[in-house]
């Protein structure tokens, strides 16, 4: 939830493209809150994989993902791999990579404006 409320005081990309008309590459800054947004979607997605899932047929907890949640990763995040995406943990590690990744990809393009 901090990052998400961290994200949403950055602003907003009009708000952003008036600062672009006073200097700033639009490009470069519509770049920075799409990773930034990629970002907050890999949070978002990431908190549903902490701990063990619940599977109704055995009525255990498990590690495994659901089907459901794995066409849903799918849509999201096409580059994740659909082996690791069987496991809850995998499935946390790499969504937190991705959004480390977005975010040090933004990191790297604020640098350039």
């Amino acid at each position: 939830m901090q990052v998400n409320d961290t994200l949403a005081t950055i602003g907003d990309l009009k708000t952003s493209e008036k600062a672009a008309d006073l200097g700033l590459p639009q490009d470069k800054v519509a770049l920075v809150y799409d990773y930034f947004h990629q970002a907050a979607i890999a949070y978002a997605i990431s908190t549903q994989f902490v701990g063990p899932g619940w599977d109704t047929s055995s009525n255990k907890t498990t590690d495994s993902t659901s089907d459901s949640e794995r066409e849903s990763l799918s849509s999201a995040f096409p580059e994740l791999d659909p082996i690791d995406m069987m496991s809850r943990r995998s499935t946390l590690y790499d969504l937190l990579q991705i959004a480390q990744g977005e975010t040090r990809d933004a990191a790297g393009m604020i640098k350039t404006l």
